[in-house]
């Protein structure tokens, strides 16, 4: 997939979630099937949220963070079974 966004940190696809980018796809790392590789469409304002968050200058409500966090996890497990 060309311009998209590749991340298998929970915390970074649940800070973008909550920011409303859309997840396009669930993937299972083929190395270690256990992972899974959150894929974002790159759109306007990405790079920046994805940098914002890693110099901790990101600012998210921790109420939609854990939910968003929540939901993400529901996905990956009900995508196992």
């Amino acid at each position: 997939m060309k311009n998209v966004y590749e991340t298998s940190d929970l915390g970074v696809a649940s800070a973008l979630a909550c920011l409303g980018y859309q997840i396009k796809a669930l993937d299972r790392n083929s190395n270690d099937p256990r992972r899974v590789i959150f894929c974002f469409e790159i759109e306007q304002g990405l790079p920046e949220a994805i940098a914002a968050y890693w110099t901790g200058e990101l600012k998210v409500s921790a109420l939609h963070l854990l939910t968003h966090q929540k939901l993400l996890k529901q996905r990956i497990y009900s995508a196992q079974q």
